[in-house]
């Protein structure tokens, strides 16, 4: 799916600048805003182990090979393009990626990327779509019921979120604007727990 648009905005503009070679590439050249961070950070039970499980059983079964905490180091890459398609209208392309390393348990480790397309329509008015990728995330070992009750495997998930919102402001009501969110989520597990695979819709509309 992400293939396929991206397929589909590289043809748009290919065919824009045959058709408006200056006026288009004009509208290209415009500064591209890149930032970076590094942030710090500490889980106590990245497992999320109950009191009862952590007292009572072998916790190495869940997939802890030496401790229950770990200090979390995430950098991230942020890069904010902005190009002019219609005249008179903000237009954001963002891209970013961050990654979350647990340094006692590089399993639970993971990357995060996300592309999005913003327009600006007006005052406290934005149109934004995006998509957000997780490619594997691990949670900790369970039993796979379907094979044994005593033998536990790794359980992991990939998550991929399409998301659309749209904020305008009340004209009757003075700084007050409304906003409408929607996104898809699909996550799908590893071999052992498919049968916990999800779509999920969600619906949301805040007033400000």
């Amino acid at each position: 799916m992400e293939r396929r648009v991206i397929s589909q905005i590289i043809f748009c503009v290919i065919i824009s600048t045959f058709l408006y070679p200056q006026g288009i590439w004009n509208r290209l050249r415009v500064p591209i805003q890149m930032e970076g961070t590094v942030s710090l950070g500490y889980d106590n039970n990245f497992l999320r182990l109950s009191n009862k499980e952590i007292n009572e059983d072998d916790v190495s079964k869940y997939g802890i090979s030496s401790t229950l905490d770990s200090p979390i180091l995430k950098p991230k890459w942020k890069l904010v393009y902005s190009p002019v398609f219609i005249k008179r209208k903000t237009t954001n392309i963002v891209a970013s990626i961050s990654y979350s390393h647990f340094t006692k348990a590089t399993q639970k480790s993971y990357l995060i990327s996300n592309l999005s397309v913003e327009l600006r329509l007006g005052s406290y008015s934005w149109f934004k779509v995006g998509i957000r990728d997780i490619p594997i995330y691990y949670l900790r070992n369970y039993h796979d019921r379907d094979l044994s009750n005593i033998d536990y495997y790794n359980c992991t998930f990939s998550s991929q979120k399409y998301y659309s919102s749209f904020s305008h402001p009340i004209k009757w009501i003075c700084k007050a604007w409304v906003k409408i969110y929607i996104d898809f989520t699909k996550e799908y597990y590893n071999s052992n727990f498919t049968e916990f695979d999800l779509n999920k819709l969600m619906i949301q509309a805040d007033l400000n």
